[in-house]
């Protein structure tokens, strides 16, 4: 028998992030913080730096941001 086991404080602590290019889904606004799961996405890298794409599942909630 195995597997890992988490303290209770960060087992379910949700992720933060920045919405950079809010792509096809035009509820999301540049510039909102976003929370999601937290073994959520894909992590990429380019040119520009490190960034992490998310599926829409795995939003828990947004905070405002600046308008387009």
């Amino acid at each position: 028998v195995g597997g890992i086991i988490l303290p209770e404080k960060t087992a379910n602590t949700p992720q933060t992030g920045t919405v950079i290019d809010p792509g096809k889904f035009n509820e999301f606004k540049k510039g909102e913080k976003i929370y999601f799961k937290m073994w959520a996405g894909e992590e990429i890298e380019t040119a520009e730096g490190r960034f992490l794409l998310l599926h829409f599942k795995d939003l828990i909630a947004v905070q405002g941001g600046e308008d387009k």
